[in-house]
């Protein structure tokens, strides 16, 4: 008890102990650090979801479209009537109109949907089929969606340049049917956007981005070859002062390979050209020859960037770009030699450099694709 001078007895209040500033600011780290930690492992768990995912999903569309691209391989090639010529020269027409055939059924582009068969082949009904369906979903008749120039200089709708790989993924699983059942319903209504917004969908992968897909893609590596350099061994293929460093990944002539894809004829020959019917046999050039191409279906990973060559300016225009034919190439080497019409293994040029669709840049390290499938 203590006794004031006013003769009043007060008890002593018991005294209240609170943190310092100083106190309250370590607290506060502590607890911030703690919640970014937390943050940072959700994040991570989040985007191996996302993996997990878009790894699904490839594997869906890879059994889909090899189920196609394997039954090319017994195919029967309907020859324009009266073809003449030797059983050699039949069996090369066959060999063409057969590439033909896989470019209008299994499209990687515009252009593939638009050009009509040229080596005297009937029209597939497929192909026939995909351009209903763009011009319903793009809301413009046939052919009127279709602009060669990239921006077009004619108005109106029209199917645009960008995601035109993955678009037309797309257009090949929704006219994949067994049954009643479409192959559309192996993905989630979530799965399916239109990123760029020009009526075409596209299938989304788990980071919201088009998965594209080439039918062809010979320049596409992950890999060094046996040589154990990039690119071809000993030469500096991009001009960058360096030799057999990544940049050089896919260099033409190279070994280089994929998980899947070997550039090696002798155990990966081209199944279509069993006969080696293609002029590449028969010419000078080992380093050519045709080894077996597959589709390559991937993702652009957790850093949205895609970083394969799917086009490149080879007739560039004053409106813009102009899309590349397999139906009518531009012309390569100088002297112009005419290019191979229909050809899986089109070389062309960008930034005065040549190269192959399916060509990657480091920057797509990160990517997903069925080509990795077995290996991650």
């Amino acid at each position: 008890m203590i006794r004031y001078l006013d003769g009043i007895s007060r008890r002593r209040r018991p005294r209240r102990w609170s943190f310092t500033l100083v106190e309250l600011l370590i607290v506060i780290s502590i607890m911030t650090i703690m919640a970014s930690a937390v943050m940072f492992a959700l994040f991570g768990v989040m985007e191996d979801a996302k993996a997990a995912r878009t790894k699904s999903q490839i594997t869906k569309l890879h059994i889909l479209v090899m189920t196609r691209w394997e039954s090319y391989q017994t195919r029967a090639v309907r020859l324009p009537s009266g073809t003449s010529g030797t059983a050699r020269a039949k069996a090369t027409l066959r060999l063409y109109a057969l590439r033909e055939l896989m470019r209008c059924e299994l499209p990687d582009r515009i252009t593939d949907v638009y050009d009509l068969p040229i080596t005297g082949i009937a029209e597939p009904s497929l192909q026939r089929a995909y351009q209903r369906r763009v011009a319903a979903s793009v809301g413009a008749s046939w052919p009127s969606w279709f602009k060669d120039t990239q921006p077009p200089s004619a108005a109106g709708p029209y199917w645009s340049l960008e995601h035109q790989g993955a678009e037309c993924l797309y257009l090949i699983v929704a006219n994949l049917r067994e049954g009643d059942t479409s192959a559309l319903d192996f993905f989630k209504e979530s799965e399916i956007g239109d990123v760029d917004s020009d009526g075409m969908p596209e299938i989304l992968d788990g980071w919201g981005n088009p998965i594209e897909f080439l039918r062809w893609a010979p320049g596409f590596a992950t890999l060094p070859g046996p040589d154990g350099a990039w690119g071809v061994a000993g030469t500096d293929d991009n001009g960058d002062g360096q030799i057999d460093n990544q940049e050089e990944a896919g260099a033409i002539g190279s070994d280089d390979v994929s998980e899947i894809q070997s550039r090696d004829v002798s155990t990966s020959p081209d199944p279509f050209d069993l006969l080696r019917l293609d002029s590449r046999w028969s010419d000078a050039d080992a380093t050519n020859d045709p080894y077996a191409l597959y589709p390559l279906i991937y993702s652009a990973g957790p850093d949205h960037v895609y970083g394969i060559n799917s086009s490149y300016d080879a007739k560039p225009t004053a409106a813009g770009e102009q899309l590349f034919h397999y139906a009518s190439p531009p012309a390569t080497g100088s002297p112009p030699v005419p290019a191979l019409e229909n050809d899986p293994y089109h070389i062309g040029t960008a930034g005065g450099s040549q190269l192959m669709f399916g060509r990657s840049a480091p920057t797509a390290t990160d990517n997903l694709s069925n080509h990795g499938l077995g290996t991650e």
